[in-house]
């Protein structure tokens, strides 16, 4: 099982266009790097389930930690989503 943390606030803070991105971005490391047996789909909401046949607890695990580091928006929402959605923003008049 896969979500977002504080996906409402991304939305709600940089809209839904933005929060689509976000969706689009997980999935898209997500999917990336399944095999052929592997299923990876959205549940829900934020929440994603990814069934990894003939493997093991550990490996999933493994499988689990690399996308989380590697999934752009992991680091704290404060530092990384104004850049990863500035193009969602509409600059206020000056």
């Amino acid at each position: 099982m896969l979500d977002i943390d504080y996906f409402k606030r991304i939305n709600d803070t940089y809209g839904h266009a933005c929060g689509d991105r976000a969706l689009q971005r997980l999935v898209e490391a997500c999917v990336g790097t399944l095999r052929a047996i592997d299923h990876f789909g959205r549940v829900g909401g934020e929440e994603f389930v990814c069934v990894l046949p003939e493997t093991g607890a550990a490996d999933a695990l493994v499988w689990a930690e690399r996308k989380r580091s590697h999934i752009p928006g992991c680091s704290p929402i404060a530092s990384s989503m104004r850049g990863y959605c500035a193009p969602c923003t509409t600059p206020s008049p000056g």
